[in-house]
């Protein structure tokens, strides 16, 4: 969540219908999302190319995702 916070853009997550904002910790724990499942990351502002290019840098290196 440290990678979004500081940024402008709002930012999503999405998992079986249901969005959430990223930056809530809660919210991403109410999706229930499970190892291996496949989520879709959205970015809304004038720096949402940078947020979802930090957001695939962190994945890639915490090993999240392919």
């Amino acid at each position: 969540m440290g990678t979004v916070t500081p940024l402008k853009s709002e930012v999503f997550i999405e998992y079986k219908d249901k969005q959430v904002n990223l930056k809530s910790m809660m919210g991403v724990m109410s999706l229930g999302i499970p190892e291996g499942a496949q989520v879709k990351v959205m970015a809304k502002g004038d720096d949402e190319e940078q947020v979802l290019k930090s957001i695939d840098q962190v994945m890639q290196t915490e090993g999240l995702g392919s």
